[in-house]
């Protein structure tokens, strides 16, 4: 069975295949669907947003603002400062 592998995507949303690779995966899909398996290594699906990336990006907003506090803090001592010399 000829696939299109190489002149498109057969699943939509699915990223396109180099045309030279096309022989290739369709020899390893073939060997994944016999009882040995195959060889296909592709990562595993993850989570978009897991708890431990919206736990370090809030502390690093909440850095940030803190941050800003400090520095506005030293501006106005330093206005503070060098209006009171004059």
């Amino acid at each position: 069975m000829k696939s299109d592998l190489g002149h498109g995507s057969r699943q939509e949303g699915s990223l396109p295949v180099a045309a030279g690779l096309a022989p290739e995966i369709e020899s390893t899909e073939n060997e994944a669907a016999s009882p040995k398996g195959g060889d296909i290594r592709a990562p595993r699906d993850y989570e978009v947003l897991g708890g431990r990336t919206v736990f370090i990006s809030g502390l690093s907003i909440l850095i940030g603002g803190v941050a800003a506090l400090v520095a506005q803090f030293f501006v106005r001592l330093r206005f503070a400062v060098t209006a009171s010399r004059m």
